[in-house]
Formats: structure tokens, C-alpha cells, sequence
């Protein structure tokens, strides 16, 4: 089972140590399904799936959705980054901590969110009932809306990209303060979403 040592994990995994890595989390992750779904009597634990897709801070996410005949799925994102930047014990919790959540979808009654039956939940099964991790991950890009500046008559108008590729192509745009010409170009702007 390759997750970086403390002390390895500063340095960037190779594909296959990532692959490798990916596998033993996903045999933990199954696993615990396993010996949880009997120990408290949730079969629905045996048909949780796994994906690799977040990005940024958050290092897993606990999900439940509904197929198209109205059966609900379970499924647990991981951030790939945890493998390069925690140790095994750390994906090891985050994977416990998403394993409680799954539980308290399937059982409601034992607790939701990050309340109180969920910590009791996360701690029964070897979590250590803690809201976030401690693994210093990249934050997510910002994304940003670009926005072109016209002065028409005095007056500002923001043209989205799309609208200012028309009007440079000869495209005839007009406003509540007249027609938008590409004399009146002024600026351009980006605005975080």
C-alpha cells in the first residue's frame, strides 16, 4: 500500500504510485462498507462507489443522489491532492469522516450534517469526529466573468465576451442609451464570480 510517510509527503506522486494509491483507499473505503453494513445492518453500505474529481480545499466529499427510477446512490470525491499531501492516516479519516455522512444519509435518524449524532457516528467507526482536515491542500482557481467596457452617451454598458466578438465582426448592438459602436470601446474587466 504506497501513501506517503510524513515525512515523503512534500514530494509529488508518480502515475503509478497515484493509481496505487487510489487502489488501497479504495480497498479501505470498501472494506469498512463491508464490516459496517453488518455491524449496522446497512446494506445499502455495499453499493457506495468512489471517484477521484474534487478539487481545491476540501479534501472528500459524502454524496447522495437519486437514479432516474427514484433509487438513491451513495457515492464518496476525494481530492487526488490528499495522497500527495496527507499521510495514510489522514486519508484514512477523511475517508471515515465521508463513510459517517454516507451512513446518517442512509439513517437519518442518527444524525446529519456535522451534528452531534453525526460526530457520535464518526467516532463509532474509527473517525476522529472532526469537521475539517488538517491537510494544507491547493484552493480551487477563482473563476472570473470578463467584461468589456462601452461609454455610450455618457453612460457605462458591460458587453459579455460573446456580445464583443459581434461587434467587432460588424454585428449592429443597441442599448436604452443608443447604438454601442467600437468607438465607444472603453475597457476590459474581470469580475470574480
Amino acid at each position: 500500500m504506497y501513501i506517503p510517510t510524513q515525512r515523503e509527503h512534500i514530494m509529488s506522486l508518480t502515475n503509478d504510485q497515484m493509481n496505487q494509491a487510489k487502489d488501497d483507499a479504495s480497498q479501505f473505503m470498501f472494506a469498512s462498507m463491508r464490516r459496517l453494513a453488518t455491524e449496522y445492518n446497512m446494506p445499502e453500505l455495499r453499493h457506495v462507489s468512489i471517484q477521484f474529481t474534487l478539487r481545491g480545499n476540501c479534501a472528500g466529499t459524502a454524496n447522495k443522489r437519486f437514479a432516474p427510477n427514484g433509487t438513491p446512490y451513495y457515492f464518496v470525491n476525494l481530492n487526488e491532492e490528499i495522497f500527495e499531501k496527507g499521510t495514510k492516516r489522514d486519508v484514512e479519516l477523511v475517508l471515515l469522516h465521508e463513510i459517517a455522512h454516507i451512513m446518517c444519509f442512509i439513517n437519518p435518524r442518527l444524525g446529519k450534517n456535522h451534528d452531534k449524532g453525526w460526530k457520535r457516528v464518526c467516532l463509532a467507526i474509527g473517525g476522529d469526529g472532526e469537521r475539517c482536515h488538517e491537510i494544507n491542500l491547493t484552493p480551487a482557481r477563482k473563476r472570473y466573468l470578463t467584461r468589456h467596457i462601452y461609454i455610450v452617451n455618457g453612460h457605462t454598458i458591460k458587453l459579455s465576451t460573446i456580445r464583443h466578438n459581434q461587434l467587432d465582426k460588424g454585428l449592429r448592438l443597441r442599448c436604452k442609451h443608443g447604438e454601442i459602436k467600437k468607438s465607444h470601446y472603453s475597457e476590459t474587466i474581470k469580475i470574480a464570480k
